[in-house]
């Protein structure tokens, strides 16, 4: 496996506990909305490697880090610093986006709207028509991520932002699980891109084929 350095150019904190590392790769990473790219680091003399989708438009290297507690790679990303230097590799992938022909949805919980942080640029720089609607599932109101993001793609297309809490009672929005909230909001025909942790993905892709989603017009990918 081939792999390049990567001069860290910027650490932003999304969250308290979620950063967003930008990355200028030595050569240029050429790759399709919803891959991912490998991060090395030397864990002890032992090298190790973690898989993280990039989070921006292709031209651009982001990735979207949640810093777990004993967690090796997540803690070494979080306390990166401008000027520091990864061994990364990639992309690699094949939850890639295919521009819809009519409204699109796009679920995740936590870090998993990584990967549509690079599929929604890709619908306003090419001028689409359609809906897209993002149901994000957090537990409180301090891990909604990326939030500024989603007021500018509402302001350059039919956008709707839906956060679902799980864990905040005075949230005056919607409330529970994102399970709860799709059949509510998306009508079977649509594009669904599906992405967290593997127990909702399940749970997310079994409701959508018991309400007569398309199962080919299902795209998902699970994090661990």
């Amino acid at each position: 496996m081939k792999t390049i350095s990567a001069a860290v150019t910027g650490v932003r904190e999304n969250t308290p506990t979620v950063k967003t590392i930008t990355l200028k790769p030595a050569e240029p990473i050429i790759f399709k909305p919803g891959q991912w790219i490998y991060v090395f680091a030397d864990n002890g003399g032992k090298k190790v490697k973690r898989a993280y989708s990039i989070a921006a438009p292709p031209g651009e290297i982001r990735l979207c880090v949640k810093c777990v507690k004993g967690g090796f790679m997540s803690n070494r990303l979080c306390n990166t610093k401008k000027g520091d230097t990864l061994e990364i590799a990639g992309p690699f992938g094949a939850f890639t986006f295919t521009e819809p022909s009519g409204d699109v949805a796009f679920i995740a919980t936590g870090t998993g709207i990584a990967p549509f942080m690079s599929m929604l640029p890709t619908l306003t720089e090419n001028g689409y028509t359609g809906k897209a609607t993002v149901i994000f599932g957090a537990r409180t109101e301090d891990e909604i991520l990326y939030k500024d993001e989603m007021k500018e793609f509402s302001k350059r297309m039919r956008f709707e932002f839906i956060p679902v809490l799980s864990r905040e009672p005075s949230w005056k929005g919607e409330k529970g699980h994102v399970q709860n909230v799709i059949i509510k909001k998306l009508k079977p025909d649509c594009d669904v891109y599906v992405c967290g942790l593997m127990p909702m993905v399940a749970d997310v892709r079994k409701l959508l084929e018991e309400k007569g989603f398309d199962r080919k017009r299902v795209h998902f990918e699970n994090y661990i």
